[in-house]
């Protein structure tokens, strides 16, 4: 399975994301908003109605930042505008920054994508208190895991 990418920006991008999910390319729609992806903020009002829809047909969404600083205040915002919508959050520095732990306690429906690296002492600590289905090696593998059967 791989994700899907979507530029709700640009029209008809949605309803190709879509078709792209009917023919079971994925579960999963990928959006880049910041400066180093599409130019776009991570504001409900830009992105609606990708959110709803993907709730709506039981599809994951990942924010993928693209290696740009991560705004965590617009991504907890967004991810509790919509609690019942699974999130991948891509590209996050899971040992170095310390607002990761608010960020999961504010937004239940947050998942992170583990870079490639060890598992090291941050990133266990991280998995015992918030569990292991917080956490992924790869935000496309979200469908066949024990978070996704829940919640897609």
């Amino acid at each position: 399975m791989r994700l899907v990418d979507v530029n709700p920006t640009v029209d008809g991008s949605l309803q190709r994301a879509l078709e792209a999910v009917a023919a079971d390319v994925g579960r999963m729609v990928r959006i880049r908003p910041g400066p180093n992806g599409d130019r776009y903020p991570l504001l409900d009002w830009v992105l609606s109605p990708l959110p709803e829809t993907c709730d709506r047909e039981r599809l994951g969404l990942a924010i993928d930042y693209r290696g740009a600083a991560i705004p965590w205040d617009d991504v907890v915002r967004f991810a509790r505008a919509y609690p019942a919508l699974p999130m991948v959050l891509m590209g996050a520095s899971i040992g170095g920054d310390g607002v990761i732990p608010a960020a999961l306690d504010m937004a239940p429906n947050l998942i992170l994508e583990l870079a490639p690296a060890p598992v090291d002492a941050n990133v266990a600590t991280l998995v015992a208190r918030f569990g292991a289905h917080r956490f992924t090696e790869r935000a496309d593998a979200i469908a066949a895991g024990p978070w996704g059967e829940a919640h897609l």
